[in-house]
């Protein structure tokens, strides 16, 4: 059956040992706060972005809905990995010269030890490339700088949305929040590069089918020229012009010179303005898309200039607009050439028209009459001619609108919020680490406790007496500084309130509430113990002369014939004592003493140990305590130690109680236990325990 557990004896034990378990916290909370103030501590900047893909804005029905969420957790995956890509962090990496930073680069100084080492000295270690090839030492650098950028990258998704959150921890808050952003960055730009590498092919298709639309207008109005030349006709639909008729193709030849030179002019001057840094780019070719664009490059330049009197060039939001302007100069001139290219067509176009009438109007004066067949041939060229310039206005016009758009493409992604500086550190969470330690000290505090007080073979207060050998237990004696001797006395007799003196008394009252077989309260006492220097012989003076001064008449008997002491307790000479009665060279009256400030009557020993069992075993002792008995109210008897000597169980016979005296927290259970054996072997009821000089 199992015991119950003594809530009340654990929290003792604590209680009791409060002082080790407060001592082994501190150590613990102490050696806990060195080791936290030791682990380096980092910094974690965080942004957040939003990434969607084609045809967010799109309605999207109820059927489709969970397919369409199906494909939204799918796209965040797989864009979570491209930014988590070894090419995109070997980009910021090189853009920020991580490589020569020994937080991301801790191997660089162990190569360039190896390599400054002599060859006879490196020449087995498998470095022989790194020796001679500068450039397998880049390399390795920077695969190793890599690795250690992307363990400090955290990239994770928002579950049910389309947000993106990333992380990097550095050593430095300014230098996390520098990479988060920086790499936010770039994987806007790396998007935006990449749908404008499609724009680009995509418009040099164009550009080729523009060319081959133009070459083949050319052949068509070549071979209608060339059909009218051959058969001499003139253009019109009669077969003599009218003057009036013959006004208009000059009027028409004089707008189409005036269109032809007015574009000419254009491309002129759009050759000399060259890219978007020169002013009158944006007068010479009329470009509402240009003007918006340049708008937006003069508001950025205002706004980094007054950004630039309050950060650094290397800000976060500078290294933004900086980007941004780069960004916007280059679709102006992407825009710019487009628009020269297409001056350049319509100005091929506006001088195949103005050849056409000039040529009419030369055939209008040598020809007069048409030959029908020829006309018919050279109408369905002409007409051929038509469609195929049609063709190309249709897909020049296109070609505008499909072209600007590639200057305003959507990344597909943009920033909801930058990384800040971070104030508090990510790791360590020193906070925890103290508490965690707080804790842990605090439980091996009690291990060590609950181990020690298992271990702990000593009794320290009158339950772990009583629980072990079942006596009872009638009191304690507090320790006292004041030593032995007349101090001692004159302490208690001068301080009757004192706790040891309070002590004595209830020991007093408990042995006179012990009741005998006649029912009379014990006279003859006796004071017991396993071994010396356990308080027997200070129990034994002390109670003595506490119930002398009380007015009881009173005897104290020394019987440790052995090492005797109380007579140097009360500093009297031990002549004419308990040796000298029972060998009968000295009367009773003879070797009583009277100690004159309590009127206690005392018989000393003497030390004779090899005669001292003898002494005591003789019937005269018997009637020496009989005929005290008769005289005394009490009678106290100190003996010698149980262990040392069989003595005690002589003396513990002829008294109607004992006192066994243990020393609190020094006496181990096993010598009290053997100490006290031989007097429970019997039933004996008439002895109990005394715990002596207990700590409080």
């Amino acid at each position: 059956m199992t015991e119950d557990i003594d809530i009340r004896g654990l929290f003792s034990v604590i209680w009791n040992h409060k002082n080790l378990l407060m001592l082994i916290i501190a150590l613990g909370t102490l050696l806990t706060f060195f080791i936290a103030l030791s682990i380096n501590t980092s910094y974690t900047a965080r942004s957040s972005m939003l990434i969607y893909g084609e045809n967010k804005a799109q309605d999207i029905d109820v059927s489709t809905l969970s397919k369409a969420l199906s494909m939204d957790v799918g796209f965040i995956l797989t864009e979570i990995e491209v930014l988590k890509s070894r090419n995109l962090a070997k980009k910021i990496v090189t853009r920020l010269n991580l490589t020569k930073d020994p937080e991301f680069n801790a191997g660089k100084k162990i190569i360039t030890d190896i390599l400054d080492t002599p060859p006879s000295e490196n020449k087995n270690l498998g470095f022989k490339k790194l020796s001679v090839d500068g450039e397998e030492i880049e390399s390795f650098q920077e695969s190793e700088t890599i690795n250690n950028f992307l363990d400090a990258l955290s990239v994770s998704s928002l579950p049910g949305s389309l947000a993106v959150k990333i992380g990097f921890t550095s050593k430095d808050p300014t230098k996390a929040a520098l990479i988060t952003n920086s790499y936010v960055d770039e994987y806007i730009k790396q998007r935006l590069e990449t749908k404008n590498e499609g724009q680009i092919k995509l418009s040099e298709w164009l550009d080729k089918r523009v060319e081959d639309l133009q070459k083949q207008v050319l052949e068509s109005e070549t071979k209608a020229e060339e059909f009218r030349a051959l058969n001499n006709l003139t253009a019109g639909k009669k077969d003599l012009l009218s003057s009036e008729e013959l006004s208009n193709l000059s009027n028409q030849f004089i707008a189409a010179k005036t269109k032809y030179l007015d574009l000419k002019n254009q491309l002129k001057q759009a050759n000399k303005s060259g890219s978007v840094d020169t002013k009158e780019t944006f007068n010479s070719i009329n470009s509402s898309l240009i003007k918006n664009l340049n708008v937006e490059k003069l508001t950025l330049e205002t706004s980094i200039s007054e950004l630039s009197s309050r950060y650094g060039y290397r800000h976060p939001t500078m290294i933004k607009k900086q980007a941004e302007l780069a960004e916007i100069k280059n679709k102006i001139n992407q825009q710019i050439q487009v628009s020269k290219n297409s001056l350049k067509s319509e100005l091929a176009i506006a001088k195949a028209h103005l050849g056409e009438i000039e040529k009419i109007i030369k055939q209008t004066t040598s020809q007069s009459n048409l030959d029908n067949s020829a006309m018919i041939t050279l109408r369905e060229l002409e007409r051929e001619a038509t469609a195929s310039n049609n063709i190309l206005k249709t897909f020049l016009e296109k070609y505008k609108r499909i072209d600007g758009k590639n200057f305003l493409q959507d990344p597909g992604a943009r920033v909801i919020s930058y990384a800040n500086i971070p104030n508090a550190p990510s790791s360590p969470d020193k906070r925890l680490i103290l508490a965690l330690g707080i804790f842990i000290s605090f439980i091996i505090g009690l291990a060590t406790i609950f181990l020690n007080a298992k271990l702990y073979n000593k009794f320290r207060n009158a339950e772990d007496l009583e629980n072990t050998f079942n006596i009872p237990y009638l009191g304690s004696i507090p320790y006292s500084r004041s030593g032995w001797g007349k101090n001692l006395i004159n302490q208690i007799l001068s301080n009757p309130s004192s706790p040891i003196t309070e002590a004595i008394r209830n020991l007093r009252i408990g042995i006179s509430n012990q009741k005998s077989d006649n029912e009379e309260k014990p006279k003859i006492v006796s004071i017991l113990s396993s071994v010396k220097n356990e308080g027997k012989t200070t129990i034994a003076v002390l109670m003595s002369a506490l119930a002398a001064k009380a007015g009881e008449r009173v005897i104290l008997i020394d019987t440790n014939l052995r090492t005797p002491s109380i007579h140097e307790a009360l500093e009297q000479s031990n002549n004419n004592n308990l040796v000298d009665y029972l060998t009968g060279q000295k009367d009773l009256k003879d070797v009583i003493h009277k100690h004159k400030d309590t009127g206690l009557d005392i018989i000393f020993g003497s030390a004779v140990p090899n005669n001292a069992f003898n002494l005591l075993s003789m019937n005269k002792l018997d009637v020496l305590i009989e005929a005290l008995r008769q005289n005394y109210d009490l009678v106290i008897i100190d003996t010698p130690a149980c262990l040392t000597a069989s003595d005690a169980r002589l003396i513990e016979q002829l008294s109607d109680f004992s006192l066994y005296c243990v020393k609190s927290n020094k006496t181990k259970d096993k010598i009290v236990a053997k100490g006290i054996k031989p007097f429970v072997n019997h039933n004996n009821k008439k002895i109990a325990f005394v715990l002596t000089q207990e700590k409080t």
